[in-house]
Parts: C-alpha cells; sequence; structure tokens
C-alpha cells in the first residue's frame, strides 16, 4: 500500500511544531496557539493511524504470527532508539559536570544518582521530561496486534469501550494510586503524561488507521454541517484558550480541571477530537490537501527525526532562556532545519542496506 502524504505531511508538522516547543521552553504562541490541544496529542494519534495502516494488513491476512513479530520488531527498535538517546544524555551527564548542572532540572535524578537512574531508566521506570513519549509509544506498539485482532473480529466496541473506561479510570486517579502504592519500594517517574488517558488517543487513531483503510467500515463522507458545527467549536476553543472569552468558574469545576494536558481532561479530549474531524473533512473535500513533501519527507522518518530532536533540545536549552532575541530566533531555525538531517541519513542507510541486500543476492 502506497504511503499517504497527507499523514507524513501532519506528522511533519507535529514534528516541527514539537521541535519549536522544547527548544524555546513554550515561550512561542506556537504552543496550544490553536487551542486546547497540543503537538504530541496529534503526533501519537497520527502514530496509531500509521501502525493501523501498515499493520492492517497483517490482521486482515489473519497472520497472526506476523503481526506479533513485526510489531515486536518495531517495539524493538523504538525502545532502542529512546534507550540510546538515555544512555547518551547519562553518560554526557557523568562525563561532564557543565551538563550535570545545566540539565539537573530536566533529569534530576541523572545528575544526583547516575546508577539509580541507569537501572530505572533502562526498566523504562524513570521517564524525565523528553524522554518520556517513546516509552508510551513503545507500550502502545506492543499492545496494537491484539486490538487489531478485535478489530478483525468485529469487536472494536469493547475496545473503544475498554479504551475510555481506562481513560475514565486516569481522570479518578488510578496513576496515583500505582504511585502511592510501588513508591514505598520504587522511586518511579512515568513521565508527564498519563498513559491510562494517553492510550485513548492512540487506541482511536489505531481504529480510524486500520477501518478507514481496510473497508471494514463504511468511508467517513464529507458533512458539510458537522463541519461548520466543528469550525464553532474550535473558535469557541479558541477564543475561550486566548482569554477573549471569559468562562466563569461553575462551583468547584475550574477551566484547568477541564482542560488539563497531563491526564487529558473532557475539553481538551473534546477539543482535539473536533480539531481532528476538521482536518479530515478538508481532506476529504480537498484531495490535495496537505500535501507539502518537503515536511512529508520529516514524517516519513518520524522516529529518527523525533529522537535528534530530544538529543538536540537538550544541547541547546540550556543557551536558549539566556540567549538574546536574535540568537532565541537562530537556535529555533536551526532546530527546524536540523531535523532534515536525521530524515537524509536515514534515506541513506536504507539505501545502503539496499545495495547490500543487492550485492550479497547477486
Amino acid at each position: 500500500m502506497n504511503r499517504d502524504v497527507r499523514i507524513d505531511t501532519l506528522r511533519g508538522m507535529m514534528l516541527i511544531i514539537m521541535a519549536i516547543n522544547h527548544v524555546s521552553l513554550f515561550s512561542l504562541p506556537v504552543y496550544e496557539g490553536l487551542g486546547f490541544f497540543s503537538a504530541a496529542q496529534g503526533f501519537i494519534f497520527l502514530s496509531g493511524i500509521v501502525v493501523g495502516l501498515v499493520y492492517g494488513k497483517y490482521a486482515e491476512s489473519g497472520s497472526r504470527e506476523e503481526l506479533w513479530k513485526k510489531a515486536r520488531s518495531r517495539a524493538r527498535i523504538i525502545y532502542l532508539s529512546h534507550l540510546l538517546i538515555y544512555l547518551f544524555i547519562l553518560l554526557s551527564s557523568v562525563l561532564s559536570s557543565s551538563h550535570a548542572m545545566s540539565w539537573k532540572q530536566l533529569v534530576p535524578l541523572i545528575s544526583d544518582d547516575p546508577v539509580k537512574a541507569l537501572v530505572l531508566g533502562t526498566a523504562l521506570l524513570y521517564q524525565p521530561r523528553l524522554l518520556d513519549i517513546l516509552p508510551m509509544y513503545f507500550l502502545f506498539v506492543l499492545v496494537s496486534p491484539a486490538v487489531l485482532f478485535y478489530f478483525k473480529s468485529y469487536r472494536e466496541k469493547y475496545v473503544l469501550l475498554g479504551s475510555l473506561f481506562i481513560w475514565v479510570a486516569a481522570q479518578l486517579g488510578v496513576r496515583k494510586f500505582i504511585y502511592s502504592s510501588l513508591g514505598k519500594y520504587i522511586p518511579i517517574d512515568l513521565g508527564y503524561f498519563d498513559i491510562f488517558a494517553w492510550q485513548i488517543v492512540y487506541i482511536c487513531g489505531l481504529y480510524v488507521g486500520y477501518t478507514q483503510f481496510y473497508n471494514q467500515k463504511e468511508k467517513v463522507k464529507f458533512n458539510g454541517l458537522l463541519f461548520v458545527l466543528s469550525l464553532v467549536a474550535i473558535i469557541g476553543m479558541f477564543l475561550v484558550k486566548h482569554e477573549f472569552i471569559s468562562i466563569v468558574d461553575i462551583g468547584k469545576i475550574k477551566l484547568d480541571s477541564l482542560t488539563d494536558n497531563e491526564k487529558l481532561r473532557p475539553l481538551r479530549l473534546f477539543n482535539f477530537i473536533v480539531f481532528c474531524y476538521a482536518i479530515a473533512a478538508l481532506s476529504i473535500k480537498y484531495k490535495n490537501f496537505l500535501k507539502i513533501k518537503s515536511i512529508a519527507y520529516l514524517g516519513k522518518h518520524s522516529l529518527q527525526v523525533f529522537s535528534f530532536h530530544v538529543l538536540f533540545v537538550f544541547f541547546f536549552v540550556p543557551h536558549y532562556s539566556s540567549a538574546a532575541s536574535i540568537n532565541k530566533f537562530l537556535i529555533v531555525t536551526i532546530a527546524v532545519l536540523s531535523l532534515y538531517i536525521p530524515a537524509w541519513c536515514h534515506v541513506r542507510y536504507k539505501l545502503f542496506l539496499g545495495g547490500r541486500k543487492e550485492r550479497a543476492a547477486a
């Protein structure tokens, strides 16, 4: 199956936005500029779509062993990518006191107790900021085969209801309970994102990727009324987000408690859903919408690009906060342009491997 340039373009956009947000310490208007949703949500959702698209064919053909094999292989690559980044940062911190000091706020345990950080980090029990997305993605990919076979057997409603139930449990504090239970014995830190809440974004992406590309369900069609309603909701959320409209707290319910990013609170999830629908509707109505090959190039190599940007951020963030305005602009520009380096290297690496296989077969 040919790649969908629109999906790669969107993934590339998410990577660019995340790079800008992270290197600028979320100080630029690019961060949640359109409402109560982040590029991380889009990245996880699109990752689910891609997994559903790529691995759905194995579920369709009933190749259970092949599907699990492919998923384990992909999960292993994701884990190794995370581990290499983590070990590089840990070693750099140990070997350089300046790095240890400048990174103390980002990775405090690595600076304070490298040995404990090594043990917990390799077991994915310590996930500081910027090092918490790939472990979450790793776990999502591992469970994807089971979910896809449920979709294949027309039991998707159980999966979606189960995902919703887990999301509700996250809102009620299931992760806090796990922290308080295990924290007595192990100083765990599972990152900023509550995986019990964020799994609903990935599962929905997996469902969309599988059902819409393998014709189990009727294709989504452009609906003018729903599109207009989604635009109204998006504009409303935008106005509330940027305080053009003031929302009065209702009793003990505050706006922040409905839009929190960590637990993917209800209003944030709703904002993301309507935005996704609007983008999908436009891509259905206009076939060339979001077909930007220069940005899609990044999306094709998202794992390599994301991994590179994490390292870039660690080495440049300490200089950003104290830099002059023009230097801040240069750092952000370099951060975006440098994303093409790992993408290009990955292309050359794949060509090199392809050449080796051809020579071996000759």
